[in-house]
């Protein structure tokens, strides 16, 4: 839309918030991108819970792309590997084909990426075996509650 005719639609209407859409394949807007979570990666091996960010990313994006948006967004730099999670399964995939975008590997709304960076020569997932679990990580903090029962009640 010419600038002039946005300004005038503004002018008469008033605005309201941006939803800012790339331009994909010959001018073609993209009106649903994916609404992805991203995480930093403990030295541990697992996300970092308190990282976590909403990223509104293209069904194009390559993981290239993606792996650097995280990259900066978290403000690291050397050798970095990026791993997805989708729907709410457990396991972590380590992207080996950075060419491929999200539509590739078939991401949708709120599945997960995250970024692991190389420390000490070491890689923090090098020794993780992801497996189904109850969905808690080692450190996390988990309350019990433990009622007391009057014996005379189960007699």
């Amino acid at each position: 839309m010419p600038e002039k005719a946005w300004k005038k639609l503004i002018e008469w209407y008033g605005g309201g918030p941006e939803f800012p859409r790339e331009i994909i394949n010959n001018n073609q807007i993209e009106l649903y991108p994916k609404v992805l979570y991203g995480y930093l990666c403990g030295s541990n091996g697992f996300e970092i819970k308190k990282s976590a960010d909403v990223f509104t990313i293209s069904c194009k994006k390559k993981m290239m792309d993606i792996k650097e948006l995280l990259k900066d967004k978290y403000n690291k730099n050397g050798k970095a590997n990026l791993w997805y999670r989708l729907g709410s399964t457990y396991k972590w995939t380590k992207v080996e084909d950075y060419n491929k975008t999200v539509e590739d590997i078939g991401m949708f709304d709120r599945d997960s990426l995250m970024l692991e960076v190389m420390n000490d020569s070491k890689w923090p997932r090098e020794n993780i075996i992801d497996k189904p679990s109850s969905g808690y990580n080692i450190g996390d903090d988990i309350d019990i509650y433990i009622e007391k029962v009057n014996k005379k009640d189960y007699n």
